[in-house]
């Protein structure tokens, strides 16, 4: 079995449209989100608005002044419709 999943998922890795395919299935996409940052009991919380994920499976957060930065890790605190 897991060497079935392993198959699959690497034959998937040369999709060229998975990263469209993702966004299309997103939970979350376009919401206002507050983001912390790392470790459940870090401080740092990030708002703004879900733009995707990039190639490497970070989340990326478009801030109010229109920035976009990455985060590979952390937890969800707040989600609601933008």
């Amino acid at each position: 079995l897991c060497r079935a999943f392993g198959e699959a998922f690497l034959a998937h890795l040369g999709d060229q449209d998975w990263h469209k395919k993702y966004l299309q299935r997103m939970w979350g996409l376009s919401s206002y989100v507050g983001f912390r940052i790392g470790h459940p009991s870090a401080q740092e919380v990030r708002k703004g608005i879900i733009a995707g994920i990039d190639g490497e499976g970070s989340l990326l957060i478009q801030d109010a002044s229109g920035l976009i930065a990455a985060y590979g890790s952390g937890e969800i605190e707040t989600l609601r419709p933008a």
